[in-house]
């Protein structure tokens, strides 16, 4: 674990005070951890969005039937090197 000096207002170490008291956190680390959690979860979920809305706009949607998931698969492994014998 790696130790950081961060300066804050006093408003904020004061909140930050505040979430300890409440019981939520044990440690003003533990709370900034969980922030920094939520803000990579939201990173996460943002990054998601943007490539369900490229797959979107990527162009006319496709019909995922039994048949088409057979014909892929053939395609893909048409594409993998054949096996040498041993």
């Amino acid at each position: 674990m790696t130790t950081m000096q961060v300066n804050l207002p006093d408003t904020v170490t004061e909140y930050i005070s505040r979430q300890i008291a409440s019981g939520d956190f044990a440690t003003p680390s533990e709370y900034l951890a969980f922030l920094v959690e939520q803000a990579r979860a939201t990173a996460a979920q943002r990054r998601l969005d943007d490539l369900l809305d490229e797959g979107l706009e990527s162009g006319p949607p496709i019909a995922f039937t039994t048949q088409w998931w057979q014909s892929r698969k053939q395609q893909l492994l048409a594409t993998l090197p054949a096996e040498h014998d041993k």
